[in-house]
């Protein structure tokens, strides 16, 4: 059951019922309960034993093919079952967690774009310093759109105007920033140069995870593989890291909101 969140903005579930998978796996697995989970907008198109294609509409359409491919399914079988969907105009962008479709998206050449994520789930933190931490307002927006340079305007202002941005203030000016994207995985982290190596990003992080938690989110960041300072924070941070790679591929340039 979904219900709309007057503190996070978007919508939450009342229920938790990733805990089970968690404690059983200990980590969060890129699978359909996932995401039908953290804001029902996959819509399944295609469905075989534990393997499936599905459209995503938390952002504009992307495909998703997750899961575990029927063992006797051929490489030609696989190229023809999925490239009528990657063709499809409609699909802007297609995220897998799968090696073998991996292998089979970098030889199409429509997919333009390829980054390869990793997925870590975040703990909470019981004691934050909360001082100077607020939520981030219009007022802000000119200041984090000069210094993220991955997303947009648009997507920028979807996220203050959910409430899914916040503020490190220490009352002379602006120190860091972080937040929420809108599939639910904290990042737009950011750190003023003359404010890091103090623990800001750990700091922001903690805070907004801990909000998560209390809202019956999940939380979890999606890193790049060859991000090696975000692997560090995350590591300092005690965050478990997925064992499988989720493998993202888009037509052209594409904007994180």
């Amino acid at each position: 059951m979904f219900i709309k969140d007057n503190v996070m903005g978007e919508y939450r579930t009342e229920i938790k019922p990733l805990n089970t998978l968690i404690k059983d796996e200990g980590i969060v697995e890129y699978i359909r309960d996932y995401y039908a989970t953290i804001n029902s907008r996959l819509f399944i198109i295609y469905e075989t034993e534990d393997f499936y294609i599905a459209e995503d509409n938390t952002f504009q359409p992307w495909l998703s093919v997750m899961g575990n491919l029927p063992r006797n399914m051929t490489d030609q079988e696989l190229c023809d079952l999925l490239l009528p969907y990657v063709e499809n105009e409609k699909y802007i962008a297609v995220y897998t967690n799968i090696d073998r479709v991996s292998e089979l998206f970098n030889k199409v050449d429509i997919l333009t774009y390829h980054e390869d994520f990793i997925i870590g789930l975040v703990p909470g933190t019981s004691v934050v310093d909360e001082n100077g931490i607020r939520l981030a307002t219009i007022e802000d927006l000119p200041y984090i759109e000069r210094t993220y340079i991955r997303s947009g305007h648009e997507q920028l202002l979807s996220r203050i105007d959910h409430k899914q941005m916040w503020i490190l203030d220490d009352g002379k000016g602006i120190k860091a920033y972080a937040g929420i994207h809108k599939d639910g995985s904290l990042g737009f982290e950011y750190v003023a140069p003359d404010s890091r190596r103090q623990n800001l990003a750990s700091r922001m992080q903690s805070f907004i995870a801990n909000q998560m938690i209390k809202n019956n989110m999940i939380p979890y960041v999606m890193i790049s593989k060859d991000n090696e300072i975000a692997k560090k924070l995350q590591t300092k941070q005690g965050s478990v890291f997925a064992e499988k790679l989720f493998y993202f591929y888009a037509k052209g340039k594409y904007e994180l909101e």
